[in-house]
């Protein structure tokens, strides 16, 4: 259900919310919503939410929302986006399904690759390594 945060004007909304959670939600008017395309796409259509003032438009795991079946969504959610969203796809892969996505709901993309950084473990003094472990480790 919908639960809007006084202190950081977010909401977060399942498919399960009942009306009276979605007149809070739209009374909220929350400054971040958290919910699935699906969910996104019925809010549209019932009108309790409008994308008309949107400014950021993230998708985490962009690599699995067109195996998931949110195809359809997504494109009826894009046609729904003011021109000048900011979009961030995220995704642990760059795989065909991330570039088809990119297409439906991005312009002028920018690929963002972020390799994890392998150290050299350091000796203290007592000869412990500062990882716990001897060798190498990677960082985040």
């Amino acid at each position: 259900d919908a639960t809007p945060s006084s202190s950081s004007s977010a909401a977060s909304s399942s498919s399960s919310a009942s009306t009276s959670t979605n007149l809070r939600l739209t009374s909220a008017r929350p400054q971040l919503l958290v919910v699935t395309p699906g969910r996104l796409v019925e809010l549209l259509s019932t009108r309790v939410v409008s994308l008309a003032a949107l400014r950021f438009f993230a998708i985490d795991e962009a690599d699995a929302i067109l195996a998931y079946g949110h195809g359809k969504d997504v494109k009826r959610i894009s046609r729904s986006l003011p021109q000048m969203t900011q979009g961030v796809l995220c995704s642990a892969t760059l795989e065909d399904d991330v570039s088809n996505l990119k297409s439906l709901v991005l312009s002028s993309p920018k690929i963002v690759k972020v390799d994890p950084v392998v150290k050299e473990a350091t000796e203290e003094e007592d000869g412990e390594t500062t990882t716990g472990e001897s060798g190498q480790y990677l960082t985040e």
